[in-house]
């Protein structure tokens, strides 16, 4: 295959590994309204843990269709106006509201040291809006431990999946990783082609469905806006 640059790794083979949930919206295979994506897009709207904000090559969570009027509503203190580039825990981009899946392309003979940096950091900044959230209403520790979003590093070989968790203790939030599967495509072969892109389905059909009660049940605790100040 020779040496693959980042562009040519994301157009070609990214689609092979993660689906685009835009895609599968449009040809019907998830609601179109739940979910949304971002490309090489910086989380604007995020609240960095430290440096810069994170720009994941691909990113995923949900669309604030997702949630009811009155679930919005809800939220809206802790959101800011729609409009504008305020920073929220909830907040990827302006558009992704608790983001749980991202990816990152690594060049053919890079290291992924970089890559397994800025996944962590985006991932923990999703795994943090879960925890803040159950916060708000005191109930993180139901949260601790359970996995809350994933990552995809990747180049034209090597291919891994993370589950990203916290463990809350407190009022101190910690952040780890835990390695799902590592797959060396050239040694594998035919065997684990469509085993990452299955997994990916998965999170979409089956894991994300649960977590959006899970974020869905929590809104519900929150107090009326009335009675909630803006971060």
């Amino acid at each position: 295959m020779g040496v693959w640059d980042r562009a040519r790794l994301f157009r070609y083979m990214n689609p092979l590994i993660m689906p685009s949930v835009e895609v599968l919206a449009a040809a019907g295979s998830i609601q179109p309204e739940c979910l949304v994506e971002s490309l090489k897009e910086q989380w604007t709207n995020s609240f960095p843990l430290a440096g810069l904000r994170p720009r994941p090559d691909y990113s995923v969570g949900f669309h604030i269709a997702a949630f009811s009027g009155h679930q919005v509503d809800k939220l809206r203190p802790f959101i800011a106006r729609l409009d504008a580039p305020d920073h929220s825990f909830f907040m990827g981009t302006c558009d992704i509201y608790f983001p749980f899946l991202s990816c990152h392309v690594v060049r053919s003979g890079d290291a992924v040291d970089v890559a397994d940096h800025h996944t962590g950091h985006s991932m923990a900044l999703a795994v943090r809006g879960v925890v803040e959230l159950f916060r708000l209403f005191k109930q993180e520790a139901q949260v601790s431990r359970q996995i809350l979003a994933f990552s995809v590093i990747h180049n034209c070989i090597v291919v891994q999946i993370y589950a990203h968790y916290a463990v809350v203790q407190g009022k101190t939030t910690m952040y780890f990783r835990h390695v799902i599967r590592s797959f060396d495509l050239a040694a594998s072969g035919d065997k684990n082609r469509w085993t990452v892109y299955s997994f990916m389905r998965n999170i979409y059909d089956i894991w994300m469905p649960m977590h959006l009660q899970r974020i869905r049940s929590a809104v519900d605790q929150l107090r009326s806006p009335c009675a909630v100040m803006t971060w």
